[in-house]
């Protein structure tokens, strides 16, 4: 073999290392965000699923909808206390689903009915609040939140009735 043919293959060698390393680096970056929409899905889920934000839920769904402020504060302090963890809960999810760090989807599948009933409680109290602090970003997310929700998935029929005839297959993979 000539100096001339070595070098050639060489050449050939080093466009197929390249070449290899760019797919490698592809396929980890395809990798790590199946990995970060995983990962993310749990941080969505752990959200509602601490003692003190399921306290919280539990005594806003005991709210009739559409109380203002003052309805609320006068069932007591605790009331108000699980109106602002609840909706300080749903601000975060919002500005994350904003930011592209979850998918609306996600949330909707996750926490669409406590998100749709929390709000159906708590819009007069946050629009009260705004009036009176002058602070028309109190909320803001949440309702963000509410608005796009509703928009995209509101007429969905329940997972329940969607998914009735549902089968474990490989479609089921997270990806």
């Amino acid at each position: 073999m000539s100096l001339e043919s070595l070098g050639n293959l060489a050449e050939i060698v080093g466009v197929l290392v390249v070449i290899a390393g760019f797919l490698f680096g592809y396929l980890q970056i395809q990798q790590y965000g199946i990995q970060r929409r995983a990962t993310a899905a749990i941080e969505l889920a752990r959200s509602l699923q601490n003692p003190p934000m399921a306290r919280a839920l539990r005594l806003v769904f005991t709210l009739p909808p559409g109380l203002d402020a003052s309805e609320i504060r006068e069932r007591g302090s605790e009331y108000e206390d699980a109106a602002m963890l609840v909706c300080l809960t749903f601000e975060s999810v919002g500005l994350m689903a904003h930011r592209h760090m979850v998918s609306l989807e996600l949330v909707w599948e996750f926490m669409g009915g406590a998100l749709l009933g929390s709000w159906e409680r708590l819009e007069d109290w946050t629009h009260e609040i705004r009036d009176r602090s002058g602070d028309e970003k109190f909320n803001e997310w949440m309702q963000w939140l509410v608005e796009q929700c509703s928009r995209r998935y509101g007429r969905e029929e329940p997972a329940y009735r969607r998914f009735a005839e549902w089968l474990p297959g490989r479609q089921d993979r997270v990806a």
